[in-house]
């Protein structure tokens, strides 16, 4: 199955004003000649509209690292899917584990915020993915299971290529750690084995790996079958990093 590769950068919150502005700047040189890969940058709220004015005319995509699960009212400090794509972004990362672990999102929040980004015409990046304990007690698959399934009903309101999924095992991520190559092509299988059950079009659905991908380890990564490419952490903070990782499918 011939599928787009795509490479999405997670900034997280890190950098200020003229730090963002630098990156932006740096990484808006990636042309189509580059790479066939879809890139989205993920950027914190402040900086979506520099993203997207600095972006202008190039291949590189914008993308929010969440919205709200409500569209309008008195819910401050929240940030709507509507109010994100307004500033001309594309995506929205969704279910990340630290949005799950320290603001404790479960699936009714997740479905809720699935559907209000639908409902903005933004595209979206969920992400699933065990904790090392999960993994250690051999919970790992039967996690992944319920994380899908959890929000599979809302998911299936979407277009096929309005999603992607990214696998992030919670015990790599900014540990130093990452998963073989043989064990994210184990655990992207599973997943997409989990999709067959909800969408007959899961061959279609990309897969991502979100678990501290690096230029050094990204070439092994892409070269399994069912690994699409990759959300990247620490490494999309550096521009020439980020643009070794792209150019290493």
């Amino acid at each position: 199955m011939n599928r787009k590769p795509f490479i999405a950068a997670n900034w997280k919150m890190n950098l200020n004003r003229t730090e963002a502005q630098t990156l932006l700047r740096d990484l808006s040189n990636i042309s189509v000649k580059d790479s066939e890969s879809e890139i989205v940058i993920c950027v914190p709220f402040p900086y979506l509209l520099l993203a997207t004015e600095q972006f202008q005319g190039s291949q590189l995509q914008t993308g929010s690292q969440d919205c709200s699960s409500h569209a309008v009212g008195a819910y401050t400090g929240e940030t709507s899917a509507a109010m994100i794509r307004s500033c001309n972004a594309n995506y929205t990362l969704l279910g990340h584990s630290e949005r799950r672990r320290y603001h404790g999102e479960k699936a009714t929040e997740l479905s809720a915020k699935i559907r209000e980004a639908h409902a903005a015409q933004l595209k979206i990046i969920f992400c699933v993915g065990e904790t090392l304990e999960e993994r250690e007690q051999k919970l790992h698959f039967n996690c992944i299971h319920e994380q899908i399934g959890e929000v599979a009903s809302a998911l299936q309101e979407l277009p096929i290529d309005s999603f992607v999924i990214a696998y992030e095992p919670v015990w790599a991520i900014g540990t130093g750690k990452t998963a073989s190559p043989e064990t994210a092509q184990e655990m992207h299988a599973y997943i997409r084995n989990v999709l067959k059950n909800s969408f007959s079009m899961a061959p279609q659905i990309r897969i991502i790996y979100g678990g501290s991908c690096t230029p050094e380890n990204a070439a092994a990564l892409f070269k399994q079958p069912d690994i699409d490419g990759a959300l990247v952490g620490g490494a999309s903070l550096n521009a020439a990093s980020f643009k070794s990782i792209i150019h290493s499918y």
